[in-house]
Parts: C-alpha cells; structure tokens; sequence
C-alpha cells in the first residue's frame, strides 16, 4: 500500500458476528458493517469505527493539502 491508494469500500449489514478489527467489539448479525480493503489488507469496522476512521482520513488529506 502507498500513502496515495484510495481504499475499496464496501458497506453491508453483518451476515454472522465477527468482531470489528479496530475495537474489537462483536459486530452483530443485520448491524452495519464496512469493509475497507487496500492492496496489502482489509479490515472489517462496525459503524462507530468507520465514522472515526473517515473523520481522520479527511482530517489528514485536509492537513496534507495545506502543508
């Protein structure tokens, strides 16, 4: 993966519990779930996780283009 690969994003409701890969929390059967996958790796973020995460990568591409 390089710093400028934008992620596959793929957003569905949860088939069979598994814990989101971030906080480790069980994803429920029918919750949202998102699957964020790059060259290398995916991960697997319940909705609270995803809405982080997003934040952060618009807050670092923000940063990024006033550096």
């Amino acid at each position: 993966m390089n710093a400028a690969e934008l992620p596959r994003i793929v957003a569905g409701y949860a088939m069979e519990p598994k814990p989101c890969d971030v906080c480790r929390k069980p994803i429920a059967r029918g919750v949202p779930e998102y699957e964020v996958g790059f060259s290398t790796f995916t991960f697997r973020l319940d909705a609270d996780c995803y809405a982080l995460w997003t934040e952060e990568m618009v807050r670092s591409s923000a940063q990024s283009k006033s550096a």
